[in-house]
């Protein structure tokens, strides 16, 4: 959906990533049934902090399921006892390193939605952020303590600023950081 609606603004280019299968094949969906394929480039490739190859787990095989992840996230929120539902091999890509092996300038605006895997895209988006307006996240199953040391701080760092307006809208998962005005005036 944010894909959909970012790309009715005519200026915006919309670089979308989605590494489930099953969810990806419903995104190029919405992107065919609204006539975006100009407007937005779908990828069915993770985000995380290195490139390489990964095993998404699946807590549920359904399009449109949350609680996938690599295998450390998924055990750490499932328990180890846990097995998944379903594995996909997947390959991983930083932000940073996306942005240079195609040669692409870097995002003005961001939107994340990973469901616990924020710090290792952030940690392997920093170039990108340098030259980001705003960041979107959804940020959920982590305390307030983690939330500020994996997320705000380190976008403090890049010189973003939660911007408290919008932090008590809906369940309060979505957190929106933009850069701080440094100018003088």
């Amino acid at each position: 959906v944010y894909s959909l609606y970012a790309a009715l603004i005519p200026s915006v280019q919309v670089y979308s990533f989605e590494p489930n299968g099953m969810s990806f094949g419903l995104l190029v969906e919405h992107i065919r049934v609204n006539g975006m394929s100009k407007k937005i480039s779908p990828f069915c490739i993770a985000l995380g902090k290195t490139i390489e190859k990964e095993c998404l787990l699946f807590n549920q095989a359904l399009e449109g399921a949350g609680g996938s992840s690599f295998s450390t996230e998924f055990y750490r929120r499932h328990g180890r006892d846990t097995e998944p539902s379903f594995s996909q091999a997947i390959l991983s890509f930083s932000v940073d390193g996306f942005l240079e092996i195609f040669s692409i300038n870097p995002p003005d605006h961001i939107k994340i939605d990973v469901d616990g895997l924020e710090p290792e895209i952030l940690y392997g988006a920093r170039f990108a952020l340098s030259h980001a307006e705003s960041i979107m996240l959804e940020v959920e199953n982590r305390t307030p303590d983690q939330v500020k040391s994996d997320i705000e701080l380190p976008l403090k760092r890049l010189g973003f600023e939660e911007s408290l307006e919008f932090k008590d809208f809906g369940s309060g998962r979505n957190r929106l950081f933009r850069k701080r005005d440094l100018r003088v005036i």
